[in-house]
């Protein structure tokens, strides 16, 4: 698992290594919180869940980072809904905002994590075509 973290700060920079380690800092931070303030472990089983999950579907990560880059966004739009308007308009409970959020974001650190981490994946703007790889 280490040497998955250190494959995304090698060939990614230290951006995406930052990014995929505040998901999971936040998928600690979301469970923890449907614990202690809703005295509930669902947000807890979901992370557990969504990462056993999201190692057993790896390769999918991979085949299809493409497509999962583009339908980012629409994640986002999920939480600026589930935030802004699920209390008020939608009549969401907030373990019920907290846990569509959780499940968003166990996905945003599957495809993040599990695509940028494979020895496989390379990041193409590192390389010059003249100059060989620059480091």
């Amino acid at each position: 698992m280490l040497k998955r973290f250190a494959h995304i700060r090698w060939e990614f920079g230290a951006l995406a290594f930052g990014k995929t380690i505040f998901l999971l800092v936040a998928l600690a931070g979301l469970s923890t919180f449907g614990i202690l303030v809703f005295a509930s472990w669902w947000a807890l089983i979901i992370v557990v869940a969504g990462l056993a999950v999201g190692w057993l579907v790896r390769r999918i990560f991979v085949e299809y980072h493409d497509w999962f880059t583009w339908a980012m966004p629409g994640l986002f739009i999920i939480y600026l809904i589930v935030l802004s308007f699920g209390r008020r308009m939608l009549n969401m409970a907030p373990e019920t905002q907290l846990l569509i959020i959780t499940i968003a974001t166990v996905f945003v650190f599957n495809s993040q994590f599990w695509s940028l981490s494979d020895p496989d994946m390379e990041n193409l703007e590192r390389y010059d075509s003249r100059d060989g790889p620059r480091f």
